[in-house]
């Protein structure tokens, strides 16, 4: 349903690494979309979504590519933000 693994370059500060983090995991805990019960959609039935989406969810790796002088600064604190 998605990439398991996600990246995002270029961040300096943890409220841009809680926003991304907000947009890799699926609800109920987080923000990212999908589309269930479409042509590809192998789950048996309805009631199991919510718990394949938070299987899902613990399975997803998250990385914050630190690329700048203020990321460097920020390292530790972004290094400490659960889910990255």
């Amino acid at each position: 349903m998605g990439a398991r693994s996600i990246m995002s370059p270029m961040v300096e500060t943890v409220d841009e690494v809680q926003q991304y983090l907000a947009r890799a995991r699926y609800a109920p805990s987080r923000s990212r979309a999908v589309a269930l019960r479409v042509s590809h959609d192998t789950l048996p039935a309805a009631r199991r979504y919510r718990i394949w989406l938070t299987e899902t969810n613990a399975e997803i790796v998250y990385f914050a590519k630190i690329e700048t002088a203020l990321g460097a600064e920020n390292v530790d604190a972004i290094a400490d933000v659960p889910g990255v």
